[in-house]
């Protein structure tokens, strides 16, 4: 209910009462041991604040509250979905160094066992995207080797879509 209160502040125009109440669902959340909820709710509160602010200020905010997220409990998927919601962000500022080191400190905490190890769908995705900003970058050495990596997962995973598109 408090969520969906904040939405409905939000389709009034109230970005501060929006803020407000969807920081009183996560409260609630967490009190009463709903992590995956108060993460979720999170996560689309970050969402909406870098999209609205483009301060270094917020970012900092969001990095700060993913990694104290991230260290309450070892969620994998969680960690990725934070980390791709900074790498867009900084995608979106042109700063595609930044997104490529935000995605590969993830991945190689996952690869290394450092975290629990992420699905092989979530593997796939990571892999491509991270190919993608390789290339950007005219890293075309990167951009092959993660290309390489995401097919090879692709074809265990067996799905004929995830393979098209590690071979493009």
């Amino acid at each position: 209910a408090l969520a969906d209160s904040a939405y409905a502040a939000l389709g009034r125009g109230s970005h501060a009462d929006f803020e407000r109440m969807l920081n009183e669902a996560i409260s609630f959340a967490t009190q009463n041991d709903l992590l995956d909820l108060a993460d979720k709710l999170w996560l689309k509160q970050a969402s909406f604040l870098l999209g609205i602010d483009a301060s270094g200020e917020t970012i900092q905010r969001v990095e700060a509250e993913k990694d104290k997220r991230c260290t309450r409990r070892d969620d994998p998927e969680f960690r990725l979905e934070a980390s791709q919601l900074i790498a867009g962000f900084y995608l979106e500022q042109g700063e595609p160094d930044l997104a490529r080191a935000e995605l590969e400190k993830d991945f190689k905490k996952a690869s290394k066992g450092k975290i629990a190890p992420l699905s092989l769908h979530r593997q796939w995705t990571l892999l491509r995207q991270l190919a993608d900003i390789a290339e950007a970058q005219g890293d075309i050495e990167a951009a092959h080797r993660y290309s390489q990596d995401a097919l090879a997962i692709a074809r265990e995973l067996g799905n004929p879509p995830t393979i098209i598109a590690s071979l493009r």
